[in-house]
């Protein structure tokens, strides 16, 4: 399907992404939470991987496994997040001008966050009538399952605006560049 072509191509740019908060917070907050939040957000992506490649209608338990563990860890990660976004922007070491826009970015986290949370209340009622056999049950469980879903990417989306507030870019791509003081070819990735 076209949507698990989607997500095999979104999987490397959110490694990427859990690699660079982990990077950036290992050495600005200083203790095992950086770890904890990146050993979090890669088994979040595994298990995002399990439930979109593994159907209801081809397992079941594997599905629904999956996909608990991915609103557990998708809880865990933000929450973590906004937690540490929280420190970095107190941090005395912080500029004012960072610490505002950190601030602002642990603030759409936090929107998000709940957002996760309503979704997911929305998710397990409807849900909890699907094992009833209610008709549409099943159709609004599944809307409850991509709102989760929305509401996380646009999670993900935020932290553009946390890696512009410590001044980090992302290049994507590969360019060479020609030094003028040398003959020599450049490529930088």
């Amino acid at each position: 399907s076209v949507f698990r072509f989607l997500m095999a191509l979104t999987s490397g740019p959110r490694l990427a992404m859990a690699f660079a908060h982990w990077q950036a917070l290992r050495h600005n907050v200083g203790d095992v939470a950086p770890l904890v939040l990146l050993v979090a957000d890669v088994a979040r992506i595994g298990a995002a991987g399990g439930w979109i490649y593994v159907s209801s209608t081809e397992s079941m338990s594997v599905h629904v496994a999956a996909f608990v563990a991915y609103l557990l860890l998708s809880l865990l990660v933000g929450g973590l997040l906004v937690t540490l976004l929280g420190r970095l922007a107190d941090a005395p070491h912080t500029p004012t001008s960072t610490a505002v826009e950190l601030r602002r970015a642990r603030a759409a986290k936090l929107r998000w966050l709940f957002a996760q949370l309503a979704a997911l209340a929305f998710a397990f009622v409807h849900y909890h009538r699907h094992t009833q056999c209610q008709p549409g049950a099943y159709s609004l469980y599944s809307l409850g399952e991509w709102l989760f879903s929305a509401a996380n990417v646009a999670l993900d989306a935020s932290t553009a605006v946390e890696f512009a507030a410590v001044g980090a870019t992302l290049t994507v791509g590969a360019s060479l560049v020609r030094d003028k003081n040398k003959d020599a070819l450049q490529m930088n990735v």
